[in-house]
């Protein structure tokens, strides 16, 4: 039930997110939402098996604005870029690009699970390697979100 949490607040702030979009450049929401994500992220790295339910709630309710501010502005910006004729070649490959993205994360995930494991299973005895292996996987995907910020800001901030 707690993983619903972030949907939700994605489905509830994307349509406000693509109408702010219409309104304010959106590579700066896009890039407003990606710091949120990543700040999420961050927050996620602490989570442990004494985590409170409040706590691991208001990081779902973080990454889900962070991906509703990031993603409807995002395709905003993708498909202004393009001429009318590409849009669907532009469609086709950012749904391409966010399954890439998916399944790389799933990939560092398992590696990161096996690496702190082995081939273990999660259980009782076991739970600290899993909840290890998800910390190392939390401060890596952060560390990927600061350096997709850092490169989101280059189409923010104005060229010398």
């Amino acid at each position: 039930m707690l993983l619903i949490i972030q949907t939700l607040v994605q489905c509830i702030l994307s349509p406000v997110a693509g109408r702010l979009a219409d309104r304010i450049y959106p590579g700066r929401i896009a890039t407003f939402g990606m710091a949120i994500c990543t700040a999420g992220l961050i927050c996620a790295t602490s989570v442990n098996e004494a985590t409170s339910i409040p706590f691991i709630i208001m990081i779902f309710i973080l990454m889900g604005i962070g991906y509703g501010l990031f993603s409807s502005p995002n395709i905003t910006v993708i498909m202004n870029s393009m001429p009318v004729n590409a849009y669907g070649q532009a469609s086709s490959l950012a749904a391409t690009m966010r399954t890439l993205g998916m399944l790389t994360s799933m990939t560092i995930s398992s590696v990161l699970i096996v690496h702190h494991m082995g081939h273990q299973s999660v259980g009782t005895e076991t739970a600290w390697l899993f909840v290890q292996s998800m910390q190392s996987a939390m401060m890596l995907f952060a560390v990927m979100g600061f350096v997709g910020v850092m490169f989101s800001m280059g189409r923010v901030l104005p060229s010398s």
